[in-house]
């Protein structure tokens, strides 16, 4: 038969980069691998990704520009990571540029933070340039959507990558799984065991035997009981990934109930969460890992599940916290192996301003600019209404290209370059909805994005190469042509009355001071004094230089203590 030879790059071996350079170095001559993809026909170039493979089943991998359109959620593997943003390559070497600001819905200082060559990652279409074969992509994980096949694929990857490198016999406890174990030693935050394999009761004869390492945390061990040395307990294996050895159990009466189910009953229970698709269960936190948590689903009679909380692009920060004991809606995904289901936390019932806004510093990518030449540039005053593509977004606001547009305003000289200006308080109607959710005004915007705006007001400026430049502020409007801003972005400092509370937000971190912005033209200053009487926090702020607890651009409730010439003086409140 005809053989044609490919190349299998090293970061196509595994969805996960680390991954792939284990598999990569553990490679031998003659080695047969089943099911590789092509990923570019002209140079032969195959992948072994599996969320890679999912996703081009479901269409979701193009491979020409004319396959792509704003708005879609496509995969991809990350080709390159640089100053400028993260580039991503499909089939065929069709590459998307994901600008800085794209990068995360978290503070984005450089890209390699975030992700790197050769990780499969779900990218949203902003912007398409059929002409110039350019595309502008997204990877905040708030902007994506992705089809359950491909959540499943990458999800067995990463439980495959950590069941690698876990100590512990997998065969001899596997999760779900009811064991036997001698209790060793008991304090506050738990109880550690030496466990006996699955079907096998422990005694203390066995001393001398080799013996599995469990422990049981102070949330899992039974009601009312009072444990001592040498004690033989029923327990259930809810983790046995760890790659230091230690299986983590537990002794509630209801998981241990569940472990003792009969095989027939257990299998039902596993075919009915396979077989309906897209069905949500109620499930219960048992144990929370760095990359998984384990959840009980009880009307799977106490069936063990496990769901990754980090996903194609990073962390699931839209998950919110987890704890033990909380209850959280599951999707089954699919079957781990015949103890295990894999699933999916739901997380539709959190308010999607939950998520982190984005900064990064700005881009030198012109969108937009371009079009501008094969248009005749349309005169605008205060009360126009326009639309540009969003350029940059930043902690408290984000820039915008309007080239096409001049200014008819005597006050105004039109430069040479003109952008457009949205305040974070003209993107909320109501401004007390900062403190519900920190961090997330400008979240639902991305580089490449149009943004439909009213104009209410101009400024000029020199730019650091000497050109005029035509600032342009705009709030953005809704379909009905209303203005999505709060009526505090207007505020200037002589309509604040001294002793009121306002929301600000955290501008910029000084030597001695924060500056916190109230509105589109106030900033104030807050002094270390009157920022909090936490002296950890203040040490972490003015010496350290650790803005972790009061980052830049998040919602702080203030007092206005002074207004004079010289600015307005506030102090900060639940800090």
């Amino acid at each position: 038969a005809d053989r044609a030879t490919g190349i299998l790059p090293a970061m196509h071996f595994a969805d996960v980069p680390a991954v792939s350079e284990a598999k990569f170095k553990a490679a031998k001559r003659n080695l047969v691998m089943d099911d590789l993809m092509v990923f570019d026909e002209s140079s032969l170039v195959v992948s072994a990704k599996p969320a890679l493979k999912a996703a081009h089943e479901a269409n979701l991998v193009p491979s020409s520009i004319d396959d792509v359109s704003p708005g879609m959620t496509i995969v991809g593997v990350v080709s390159n990571v640089t100053s400028i943003g993260v580039f991503v390559t499909f089939f065929n070497n069709l590459t998307g540029l994901v600008p800085l600001a794209n990068v995360s819905d978290g503070f984005v200082k450089d890209a390699k933070e975030h992700f790197s060559r050769g990780q499969t990652v779900a990218a949203f279409v902003c912007e398409v340039k059929a002409d110039s074969k350019r595309m502008t992509l997204s990877l905040k994980a708030s902007a994506l959507t992705l089809p359950s096949a491909i959540l499943s694929a990458f999800g067995k990857g990463v439980l495959a990558e950590f069941a690698a490198s876990s100590s512990v016999d997998l065969a001899k406890f596997p999760l779900g799984a009811n064991v036997y174990g001698i209790v060793k030693q008991v304090s506050k935050i738990g109880v550690e065991l030496h466990l006996a394999p699955s079907g096998q009761e422990p005694s203390e004869d066995d001393a001398d035997k080799e013996f599995q390492v469990g422990f049981c945390t102070k949330e899992h061990l039974k009601d009312g009981e009072d444990l001592k040395s040498g004690d033989k307990v029923l327990c259930r294996v809810v983790d046995n990934l760890s790659d230091k050895g230690i299986v983590d159990v537990s002794m509630r009466s209801t998981l241990v109930k569940g472990g003792t189910i009969n095989a027939k009953t257990a299998e039902s229970a596993r075919k009915k969460a396979l077989k309906d698709t897209g069905k949500k269960y109620n499930a219960t936190v048992e144990l929370v890992k760095p990359h998984y948590v384990v959840l009980s689903v009880a009307s799977l009679s106490s069936q063990l599940v496990i769901a990754p909380v980090v996903g194609l692009n990073g962390k699931l920060d839209s998950l919110g916290g987890l704890e033990i004991d909380n209850d959280r809606e599951v999707e089954i995904l699919s079957a781990v192996n015949k103890t295990l289901l894999l699933a999916k936390l739901d997380a539709s019932r959190l308010d999607k301003q939950q998520r982190k806004r984005t900064r990064s510093r700005g881009t030198s990518i012109d969108f937009g600019l371009g079009d501008s030449k094969k248009r005749s540039r349309q005169s605008i005053t205060v009360g126009s209404m326009v639309t540009g593509k969003i350029l940059n977004v930043m902690r408290t606001e984000m820039q915008t290209s309007l080239s096409w547009y001049v200014v008819e305003d005597e006050n105004v000289t039109n430069g040479e370059h003109i952008f457009g200006r949205v305040h974070a308080f003209d993107t909320c109607r109501d401004i007390n909805t900062l403190l519900e959710a920190p961090g997330a005004v400008l979240a639902q915007y991305n580089v490449g994005q149009d943004i439909r705006a009213k104009v209410i007001g101009f400024e000029t400026k020199t730019d650091r190469k000497g050109r005029e430049v035509v600032i342009v502020d705009l709030v953005p409007v809704a379909d009905d042509g209303t203005s999505v801003g709060s009526p505090n972005a207007s505020f200037t400092a002589q309509d604040l009355k001294i002793g009121k509370i306002y929301v600000g937000l955290v501008e910029k971190i000084c030597a001695d001071a924060v500056m916190v912005t109230l509105s589109r033209k106030v900033c104030s200053l807050c002094y270390c004094t009157q920022v909090s009487r936490d002296v950890e926090l203040l040490d972490e702020l003015f010496n350290q230089n650790k803005a972790s607890r009061l980052p830049v651009g998040s919602a702080v409730k203030v007092r206005v203590v002074c207004v004079d010439e010289k600015g307005v003086q506030v102090s900060m409140l639940d800090v």
